[in-house]
């Protein structure tokens, strides 16, 4: 969950909740699917340490156990 302040939005400080998604993630979800390749969006891991890593998709395994992670970072 994000919590955002109104006036964030409203100033332009903060342009989303996270909601919002790339062209190139739609893009990304798209051929997966067309493909029938199982995944997850916004997958989250955590580190023996409890760090967090998060990824915009976790590719799944016929089990739905994650096989590979993808993360957009743009062109």
């Amino acid at each position: 969950m994000v919590e955002v302040l109104g006036t964030s939005l409203t100033s332009g400080n903060t342009q989303s909740c996270g909601c919002i998604k790339s062209i190139g993630e739609t893009n990304i979800a798209l051929l997966l699917s067309e493909l029938k390749i199982p995944f997850k969006r916004e997958y989250r891991i955590f580190d023996e340490k409890g760090k967090e890593y998060r990824f915009d998709f976790a590719i799944l395994d016929k089990n739905n156990s994650i096989k590979s992670f993808i993360e957009y970072d743009g062109i």
